[in-house]
């Protein structure tokens, strides 16, 4: 899995089966593989329509030798035998995301694009591949997101209490399950940002990748005249479905906030002071009170935002998806592990009341190119 965040290639090893009549899965192994500064730098030019279409082209195929690399790695790192993977599982990298249809020539088009040669990953693997999980959502209809709800639904939810899943990764997204509820009654949906904002911050300003444990926000001052930019995107607004990404959460808004006329430390505590609102908002909006959040993602570690979102949520419950034997680092990469394993047994993927396609779908498409 590669998010919005272009920090690294998270990679698990899981092995998925079912007991009384329930998913269940073990972690074997699991890495983050820091994803090489000039490629984070190709995606990042490709996504403001700034490279050719050579680069295009070649990263696509670059990123296939990266994810088989990942892919043999996180067995040779614990000396687990490679023959035994029946299955690899890519998200891909996302460059695009266009989910609400645009006349596009002469009919009205969304689309989405996830990068890397599946066919070529096939092959240097010699493995089957599973990926492109977001189109056949789309083509019908939906928003090819989120998908994660139906692990939530599997493996985060409780008969006894109103759950929140709340997965801060770029960007945050949230699955609601009410005590009860069925799989058709959850919601989910993206909900802005979740680190994006405050990384592309911290790097412009200090060259560094993360506020790590929110120590910078903890020493600035909301500049309110920025907040309230921040508070009129519309996007935040909007009603489920729906769904985000860098297309829009992305250095050339913030910038466009002439940010660089701030004191760092004074855009770092507004950025994630802005990340909090926009969660508390959605919250508040469409989960019960006394609900129990249960939070994964890079963003749990950013000690101050957590502390804000305790401080503003004081009718809910907030705990880590760890204390739950599940690696909050590893989720997503687990969830998309989880979608090649449904796949291969022909149980649709998406749940159209959340992505608002017009029909539940088997997610993904397979790719076996092995030598004769």
């Amino acid at each position: 899995m590669t998010g919005t965040s272009l920090d690294s290639v998270d990679t698990a090893l899981c092995k998925f089966y079912q007991e009384d009549g329930k998913y269940k899965f073990d972690l074997i192994n699991y890495n983050e593989y820091e994803l090489n500064r000039e490629i984070r730098a190709l995606i990042l030019r490709i996504i403001d329509n700034n490279a050719s279409i050579k680069e295009l082209s070649q990263l696509n195929f670059y990123l296939a030798h990266l994810f088989a690399d990942c892919s043999r790695r996180i067995c040779s790192d614990i000396n687990f035998n490679f023959d035994l993977v029946d299955l690899v599982s890519i998200h891909g990298q996302t460059i695009w995301h266009n989910p609400i249809p645009e006349l596009f020539v002469d009919r009205k088009i969304s689309s989405t694009l996830q990068l890397t040669s599946i066919s070529a990953l096939s092959t240097l693997l010699q493995k089957e591949v599973i990926g492109d999980f977001r189109s056949a959502d789309i083509a019908l209809g939906g928003h090819g997101a989120p998908i994660i709800p139906l692990f939530d639904y599997h493996f985060l939810k409780i008969q006894s209490e109103d759950v929140v899943a709340l997965n801060i990764g770029g960007i945050a997204n949230c699955t609601i399950m009410l005590k009860q509820s069925s799989i058709d009654d959850i919601q989910a949906f993206d909900i802005g940002p979740g680190n994006m904002l405050i990384d592309i911050a911290m790097s412009q300003f200090y060259d560094k990748n993360f506020d790590k444990n929110g120590e910078t926000a903890n020493s600035g001052m909301v500049i309110d005249e920025l907040m309230d930019k921040l508070k009129s995107i519309e996007y935040i607004y909007s009603n489920p479905p729906k769904s985000t990404g860098r297309e829009l959460f992305n250095e050339s808004m913030i910038n466009n906030f002439l940010i660089r006329k701030y004191k760092a430390e004074d855009v770092i505590r507004t950025l994630t002071e802005f990340t909090v609102y926009c969660i508390v908002y959605h919250i508040k909006k469409y989960a019960p009170i006394n609900s129990t959040i249960i939070v994964s993602g890079g963003g749990r570690k950013n000690l101050y935002l957590v502390k804000l979102l305790i401080n503003q949520l004081k009718y809910y419950k907030i705990s880590l998806i760890d204390d739950y034997s599940i690696n909050g680092d590893a989720k997503e990469a687990i969830c998309f592990a989880f979608m090649g394993y449904i796949n291969i047994l022909n149980i649709g993927g998406n749940l159209p009341k959340i992505t608002g396609s017009s029909s539940k779908l088997k997610l993904g498409i397979s790719a076996s190119n092995f030598i004769l």
